[in-house]
C-alpha cells in the first residue's frame, strides 16, 4: 500500500503540474492575441482620427475663407 502511494502521489502531482502549466500557457497565448488585436484596432482608430482632423482643418479653412469674403463684400 505504501509503495503504491509512493508511486501514485508523485505521478498525480506531476500530471496536475503539467495540466496547469499547459492551461496557463494557453491562456497566455490567448491574451497575447487579444492584445495584438486591440493594438491593431487602436492603430486604425488613430489613422481615422488623423484623417478626420485633416478634413476638419479643410472645412475650417473654407469657412474662414467664406467669412473673410463676406466681410470684404460689406
Amino acid at each position: 500500500m505504501e509503495l503504491a502511494q509512493l508511486l501514485i502521489t508523485p505521478g498525480t502531482l506531476l500530471a496536475a503540474f503539467i495540466f496547469f502549466w499547459k492551461q496557463t500557457r494557453t491562456i497566455g497565448d490567448e491574451l497575447k492575441r487579444d492584445i495584438v488585436s486591440l493594438r491593431e484596432e487602436i492603430t486604425s482608430i488613430r489613422v481615422e482620427m488623423h484623417d478626420m482632423n485633416g478634413r476638419l482643418g479643410r472645412v475650417e479653412g473654407l469657412l474662414m475663407t467664406l467669412d473673410f469674403e463676406k466681410l470684404r463684400k460689406k
